[in-house]
């Protein structure tokens, strides 16, 4: 099955449903740069990794400074909390606020540079443990399909799902499965089983996701579920995303 993680905290709809273009390729920034818009995605924490294996830099927030180069960083999923359209007067481009999962690297990078992190392979029997997670819950194929489908940007996503779910879209919430560090370390050393993993990382997701304020996962009983997670052979092994959407009157 296709998948893609979609580890983005998940969670909030403003990010999916907005949808704007700008284009420009800032090589080299020298000039410092201003914020003309921006955008908060922090309650959904999408995810990317590097397209290039080229020099590719994180800066500081003006620009100026080179923090990071993306290079470097190969396999790492960086989690995007917020985007800014940026001018240095000449230039106008879409920079993202990246960070890694340990929050050690985190700056200011062009757009371009950046590929929605997509689930390289999945594990259909970890997979339903998610599910029997939530009692109740009815494993929807459409909205499966729809999850293993979801490509682009963030904001090319919101067009996306508007798209298939119409106002459904409204409904849908969505969260992660995102344990902490020590949490995957346990699970990935067999401390701790998957079953076990999951009952702590799915309860976290909803703290971080929109919508789920008061939930537990046996509130769900009756919905349509979706849930796309990494097998153990993964180096994202332990992480995924999950959809739900309400009974239809």
């Amino acid at each position: 099955m296709k998948i893609m993680k979609k580890m983005f905290f998940i969670g909030i709809l403003g990010l999916l449903i907005s949808c704007i273009n700008f284009t420009t390729n800032p090589d080299t920034t020298r000039a410092a740069y201003r914020i003309i818009k921006s955008k908060n995605y922090s309650t959904s924490m999408p995810k990317f990794q590097a397209k290039t294996q080229r020099n590719a830099y994180i800066w500081n927030r003006n620009l100026t400074k080179k923090l990071h180069n993306l290079k470097n960083y190969p396999k790492t999923v960086w989690s995007v909390s917020k985007s800014f359209k940026m001018t240095n007067g000449k230039k106008i481009g879409i920079f993202y606020y990246v960070s890694n999962s340990a929050q050690t690297v985190k700056g200011y990078i062009w757009r371009g540079y950046l590929r929605r992190y997509n689930f390289a392979e999945t594990s259909l029997p970890l997979q339903k443990q998610v599910i029997d997670a939530f009692p109740g819950t009815i494993h929807d194929p459409k909205l499966q399909k729809t999850l293993d489908d979801m490509n682009g940007t963030p904001d090319e996503q919101g067009e996306y799902l508007r798209k298939k779910l119409g106002s459904q879209l409204d409904e849908l919430k969505m969260s992660s499965i995102d344990g902490t560090k020590a949490q995957i370390k346990q699970l990935e050393s067999g401390q701790m089983s998957y079953r076990q993993y999951i009952q702590r990382a799915i309860p976290a997701g909803f703290k971080n996701a929109t919508g789920f304020e008061g939930y537990t996962m046996k509130d769900f009983s009756g919905w349509k579920i979706a849930a796309d997670v990494y097998s153990k052979n993964s180096s994202l092994y332990g992480y995924g995303i999950i959809f739900l959407l309400p009974p239809e009157n």
